[in-house]
C-alpha cells in the first residue's frame, strides 16, 4: 500500500472573500461621481425639458416662463445640492 502525503503549495494569502477589492471599486465610484458632479453641475429641467418654459393648458399656443427652473432650462444636480456646495451656482444677482 502506497500512502502519498498531501502537498501544499505556498501562494499569496488572500481573503474568501473579495472584500478589499469592493471597497477599491466602492471608492473609485464614489470619486468618479463626485468628479462628475464637479465638471457637470446642471442637468435639464424636467418641467419644461430643457427648454424653460412651459405651454398653457387652455390655450396651447401661449406659453410662460417655467416655475421650477425660473426659465432657465437646468437645475443643479441632487448630489450638488446634498454634497457640494449650491452656492457656488448661483447667479449672484
Amino acid at each position: 500500500m502506497v500512502v502519498m502525503a498531501a502537498s501544499t503549495v505556498a501562494g499569496p494569502s488572500r481573503p474568501a472573500s473579495g472584500v478589499g477589492e469592493l471597497i477599491v471599486v466602492l471608492i473609485a465610484l464614489v470619486l468618479g461621481y463626485l468628479l462628475s458632479l464637479r465638471l457637470h453641475p446642471y442637468t435639464s429641467c424636467r418641467a419644461c425639458s430643457g427648454r424653460g418654459r412651459n405651454r398653457g393648458g387652455i390655450y396651447r399656443f401661449s406659453f410662460g416662463e417655467c416655475g421650477r427652473c425660473a426659465g432657465k432650462g437646468r437645475k443643479l444636480r441632487l448630489g450638488v445640492r446634498v454634497f457640494g456646495n449650491p452656492d457656488r451656482y448661483s447667479s449672484g444677482s
